[in-house]
């Protein structure tokens, strides 16, 4: 007895998967030619140099320090969560998957974080040889929580099922502000190039899992609901004022931080306004 032909991928899913694959393959690939030929070191001081335009020993320019401060910033699931709930109206499967990546990604990175207890780079190196931006960061190195939520971000929009004119354009620049996230935190000097590319290989996987389960889970129409939408507006509206007060080490980012937060609370009052002022219409 023959059985009935399985249905072939669909398009975006083969493009997808083979994303997918294809990025994790180079973050893996980079992984093992780091560790392989025990490059972790001199790459964190080569990169860390390069990337601030700066010898060892000198000051790093104001300008490169405020820029790698601000993109470092931009790293954090809070600045994240903030940016995807400028879409959460018109893509509420975005804000689904990535408050999946936020719930199960996040609390494996710090699991991992925790019981590896790694040296971070100025623990190690001396300070005279490294550029530190920001506070000095000496535990809990393995792997970059910046660099894992960059990737989550990267795959949530590029995997997610959007039309191919959103995808394209998307695509390149979206890696590329993953990457600067990712590479920010060496710039910084708290992390080592392991670190940032194990952290990136998990927030890509994590990413691409969150997509599925969140249309699986329901909860991309729960996103899309009445009732979640207002839950995301006003929570929306609490992070957007805790990221004017948060601590994250980097002085020379509180005006973005300031910009990011009034601009995103702002946000969700006129949101909040255009849901209240529907409240008699039929829910969709």
């Amino acid at each position: 007895m023959s059985s009935a032909p399985q249905p072939a991928p669909s398009p975006f899913v083969s493009a997808s998967t083979a994303l997918l694959l294809a990025v994790l393959a180079c973050l893996l690939g980079a992984l093992a030619w780091v560790e392989s030929h025990n490059l972790n070191q001199p790459l964190m001081l080569g990169l860390n140099h390069l990337l601030n335009a700066q010898a060892p020993g000198q000051p790093v320019a104001p300008l490169a320090s405020a820029w790698w401060s601000g993109i470092t910033v931009m790293g954090l699931g809070l600045s994240m969560f903030l940016v995807f709930g400028i879409w959460a109206e018109r893509q509420p499967g975005w804000m689904a998957a990535y408050l999946l990546c936020l719930l199960i990604g996040g609390l494996l990175v710090h699991l991992v974080k925790h019981a590896i207890d790694a040296p971070r780079p100025p623990a190690v190196l001396s300070l005279s040889e490294l550029h530190v931006i920001g506070s000095v960061l000496r535990t809990r190195s393995m792997p970059s929580g910046h660099s894992a939520s960059a990737f989550a971000f990267a795959a949530v929009m590029l995997l997610s099922p959007n039309p191919w004119s959103l995808r394209r354009l998307l695509l390149v620049p979206v890696l590329v502000a993953a990457t600067l996230i990712a590479l920010s935190r060496i710039a910084v000097g708290a992390h080592w190039p392991l670190d940032v590319l194990v952290g990136s290989a998990l927030g890509w996987v994590f990413g691409g899992m969150s997509v599925a389960l969140a249309a699986t889970s329901g909860l991309t129409r729960w996103c899309a609901s009445r009732p979640g939408r207002w839950v995301l507006t006003l929570t929306w509206f609490g992070a957007g004022l805790a990221m004017c007060t948060q601590q994250t080490g980097y002085p020379q980012a509180v005006p973005l931080q300031w910009a990011l937060g009034l601009a995103c609370a702002a946000g969700a009052l006129w949101r909040a306004h255009r849901l209240w002022a529907q409240r008699g219409a039929p829910a969709a």
